[in-house]
């Protein structure tokens, strides 16, 4: 209609008001759910099984997923998406995570997010989590023994974002940081999905 200069159908207050009545008699109310607050997350996170090998490796995995999901508020495409070049620690503000050029308020720019470090118990502090991950990581690229000792040795319970997380450099920048795992503890090159 608007490429052969006629009215669009759309438009008619005739047709805005079918459409509106429509909407008004099928219109169900949203089905909103729970929202998951830190006292649940931190259940969560304490029943996960970080210290035995090898569902440690996924313990470890899946606690450093959720705290960062849960306060980076972060979509499942997002944190699927993140490398390890993207993931900066600042002494002062804790962790700074690039997501690259987004969509925000109708224009492309660069977006960052920011974790503080210790400000919530350390089995919920997401830089903690993601300084244990780390580790994990690291040593798995040496030998398995490096990494059953670093899972068995964690301490979900105290704070570990302040510490020196030398073992960043260790890895390759634009691996994946949230990597498959199978059960038998080995962790893949490739990234989890966001169905995953």
């Amino acid at each position: 209609h608007s490429a052969a200069a006629f009215p669009r159908p759309g438009d008619d207050r005739d047709v805005v008001a079918a459409t509106a009545g429509i909407t008004r008699l099928l219109a169900r109310p949203l089905a909103r759910k729970s929202p998951l607050l830190l006292e649940d997350l931190q259940l969560i996170i304490e029943g996960i099984d970080q210290n035995s090998w090898p569902v440690g490796v996924i313990g470890h995995r899946d606690a450093a997923m959720l705290t960062v999901g849960m306060f980076g508020a972060f979509r499942r495409s997002e944190l699927v998406r993140l490398r390890i070049m993207d993931v900066h620690r600042d002494p002062r503000d804790g962790l700074q995570i690039a997501l690259g050029k987004q969509m925000r308020n109708g224009r492309r720019a660069e977006y960052t997010k920011i974790l503080p470090f210790g400000t919530t118990h350390p089995s919920v502090c997401a830089p903690c989590s993601f300084a244990r991950w780390v580790r994990v990581l690291a040593a798995d690229a040496n030998h398995r023994p490096d990494v059953m000792r670093v899972v068995r040795e964690s301490r979900p319970d105290h704070h570990i974002c302040l510490e020196p997380l030398l073992q960043i450099s260790a890895l390759l920048p634009t691996s994946p940081v949230f990597r498959a795992v199978t059960k038998h503890g080995t962790i893949g090159e490739t990234p989890l999905s966001g169905q995953t």
